[in-house]
């Protein structure tokens, strides 16, 4: 036998030794009835068609593999394999699977021990030396698409890689010596297998039944590393309670010891006395029974500071993630549970806030009881802090039991039995990205986001009005029950109980009381009224406007007694079909679109 090679694609041929003992048969044939005369045109066209076509399957295969490598060219020889001449189809299958034969020791090696041996790049899986051991499950390894062979599958090569990218997460970012128990019965099984299972149909049915052996084995020990040995659920009950404030009790205890801290500017805020803070909120809560791994990632972080910021402004807990649950909580993931705390810490600020002001607002109604031309203040306080009061509940209530509890929910149901770590990670983004959206911090919320801040600062705003009514309503009741009781010390005495120049006085002091400080107040508070009803008229616009149903609804039950939908009649809109349709969308719309065509049709006949 021997061989032969086409210098512009570099396809390996032999030449068929089922040719050679007939072509030499031809010859000495040809040359005995030469001299009798019995070798004609006709004969030596007979003798020589079977291997003029089987060198016209090598001009085609070699012309549609010029310039062509790795599995480029094997797919190029692959479209000549389905041809009606069997000859040709063999010619075909012999080269196919002579250059197929790198692929086959590449595919095996990989499979096997997650090495890449592939110096001229032809393999269709490619590796980034650049890429640390850090990032190796997002970024290190790829798929070629252009040198994938036609015979290998989109989702095959998926699960290929998938496989050898498991065995190098288990040895390089998990530290494992041995990845898999089932390693040597898996390799000699692999090299049983011949050239051809690559794509021959009768063969391939083996192989396909390892490669998905091989992918099971490593995808599920992987998964046993992360979900098991590095107890990727606890970190996120964690993130759960602490970054999503899901531990009420220690929420709790966080606020009241940092609220004298963090009413501070923010330039004097220092990292390690908030730590301090932080670990005194967790002796003083059922967060100290947590486990130690999880307490010692929780830390605190500052935020970046621009002018005019309080500590509320730039406070941030973390968590540090580090090892192979660094594959699962990226970088990116945890800047959104940091974008997400600080949301939900913003809503929690607000809420203790109120809850603050209607107490001291409880205290300044009954100092006003002999203060009459202070009623129309308080009344009108107590009106706005119920609507804000409200608004902050019921916002609340739409983010932890229809946002965070369902996506919660969702994701530990799809945890339940993954299929492999790919699919641990994107229930996971999955589960990110709805609370993102539901919390209104994706960019199609960005206008609903600014109206809320906005709102927020109304609220700010109110409870430092409410601050001043009560400090001068208990100045002014102070001044009172002074006069009263050196009234009556003279009275004792037998002194004149007041002069004329103290009556002035105190008769000045009470006008400055009525006509300035209150009236001061019944315009601001008149004014921040207004502005905060506009504000919430914009809001629920938004929200009825909104695709999410969840968010519609929201918009209902802000306005539960109709009072906003009296002042706009936009309102109605999200009742409407033609909005039903609109936030439907898509496939959806048509459906309710050919329903609606069906049932009048129905009517027409």
């Amino acid at each position: 036998m021997t061989e032969t090679k086409n210098p512009d694609c570099g396809v390996c041929v032999d030449e068929d030794p089922a040719s050679a003992p007939q072509l030499s048969a031809v010859s000495e044939e040809g040359s005995v009835e030469a001299g009798s005369g019995g070798l004609t045109l006709r004969r030596l066209l007979l003798w020589t068609l079977e291997p003029r076509l089987r060198l016209r399957s090598l001009l085609h295969a070699t012309d549609s593999a010029r310039g062509l490598r790795g599995g480029a060219l094997l797919s190029a020889l692959y479209q000549h394999l389905q041809h009606g001449s069997p000859s040709s189809e063999a010619v075909v299958q012999h080269c196919l699977a002579r250059s197929a034969a790198p692929l086959h020791a590449m595919l095996t090696q990989w499979l096997v021990h997650g090495t890449l041996t592939d110096p001229h790049q032809e393999f269709f899986i490619a590796a980034d030396p650049t890429v640390s051991d850090h990032n190796l499950w997002h970024h290190k390894y790829s798929i070629r698409w252009c040198q994938l062979p036609s015979f290998v599958s989109a989702a095959e090569a998926r699960q290929v890689l998938a496989t050898g990218k498991s065995l190098n997460f288990l040895r390089s970012v998990c530290k494992l010596k041995t990845p898999m128990d089932e390693q040597d019965t898996i390799a000699a099984a692999l090299k049983r297998t011949t050239v051809e299972s690559l794509f021959s149909h009768e063969c391939r049915g083996a192989l396909q039944q390892l490669m998905e052996v091989t992918y099971r084995a490593a995808c599920g020990r992987v998964l046993q590393e992360v979900l098991e040995q590095q107890q990727l659920l606890t970190h996120l009950r964690a993130l759960r309670r602490y970054l999503l404030l899901g531990q009420g009790d220690f929420i709790h205890m966080l606020l009241q010891v940092l609220r004298v801290e963090l009413c501070q500017p923010a330039s004097r805020l220092y990292p390690h006395n908030l730590s301090s803070l932080l670990e005194t909120a967790v002796a003083g809560s059922n967060a100290r029974f947590d486990h130690p791994d999880t307490l010692r990632r929780l830390d605190v972080k500052l935020l970046q500071v621009a002018q005019g910021d309080t500590g509320w402004d730039v406070f941030s807990l973390d968590y540090h993630v580090d090892g192979p649950i660094g594959t699962v909580l990226t970088a990116e993931c945890m800047q959104q549970y940091l974008m997400l705390f600080n949301s939900l810490w913003r809503a929690k600020h607000m809420e203790c806030l109120l809850s603050d002001t209607w107490k001291q607002q409880a205290a300044t109604t009954k100092l006003c009881r002999h203060l009459p031309e202070v009623q129309v203040v308080v009344h009108g306080v107590q009106l706005l802090l119920s609507e804000m009061i409200h608004l902050v509940h019921q916002l609340g209530y739409y983010m932890t039991f229809e946002v965070l509890e369902v996506s919660w929910d969702a994701l530990m149901k799809a945890l339940d039995c993954p299929d492999s770590l790919d699919c641990l990670i994107a229930a996971h983004n999955t589960f990110l990205a709805r609370i993102v959206k539901g919390a209104l911090l994706d960019h199609c919320s960005a206008d609903v986001r600014t109206h809320l801040r906005s709102m927020y600062d109304l609220m700010l705003r109110l409870a430092e009005l409410q601050t001043r009514l009560h400090g001068g309503v208990a100045a002014e009741l102070g001044a009172r029950h002074q006069k009263v009781q050196l009234e009556q010390k003279r009275a004792a005495e037998g002194q004149f109980s007041t002069s004329a120049a103290e009556e002035e006085t105190e008769k000045q002091r009470k006008h400055n009381f009525s006509s300035r400080f209150v009236t001061k107040l019944k315009t601001e508070l008149k004014i921040l009224t207004q502005t905060y009803q506009d504000m919430v008229q914009s809001f629920l616009l938004m929200l009825a406007a909104h695709d999410d149903d969840n968010l519609q609804q929201l918009s209902s039950r802000l306005d539960f007694n109709e009072h906003y939908l009296r002042r706009d009649r936009r309102l109605r809109q999200r009742l409407t079909f033609h909005h039903k349709r609109k936030s439907l969308g898509g496939s959806k719309a048509a459906a309710l679109a050919l329903e609606s065509t069906d049932k009048s049709d129905g009517l027409v006949c």
